[in-house]
């Protein structure tokens, strides 16, 4: 029953255009499971490829994953400014005392 009501939010969310029935079922699921958040006092703390972050400052968050960075081909730097540009910060974000930095791993389902 969680699964669906997870499902039914995905499948709703603003950002994605709607599916077409036939499109709906070529559709292929991954879930991502999130370790406890470890708050990290800097970025070089952060393994790319490893790890994801959570950026919160000022009210507000962003968390990119780390499977993204590899799809993407990102270096250490990419990450940073997407995940600052996300919050709607420019790399600055990250000289702010106030700035508060988590890592996380995750466990794919697919």
């Amino acid at each position: 029953a969680a699964l669906s009501g997870i499902c039914a939010l995905a499948w709703n969310d603003p950002r994605f255009p709607p599916l077409s029935p036939c499109a709906a079922r070529a559709v292929e699921a991954e879930i991502s499971i999130l370790s406890p958040m470890k708050r990290v006092a800097a970025r070089e703390l952060f393994r790319l490829g490893e790890h994801g972050a959570l950026l919160e400052s000022q009210g507000s968050r962003s968390l990119l994953l780390p499977q993204i960075a590899v799809e993407r081909g990102w270096e250490a730097s990419a990450f940073w400014e997407a995940l600052a540009r996300k919050a709607g910060f420019g790399e600055d974000v990250y000289e702010n005392p106030a700035t508060r930095l988590h890592v996380f791993r995750t466990q794919l389902i697919r």
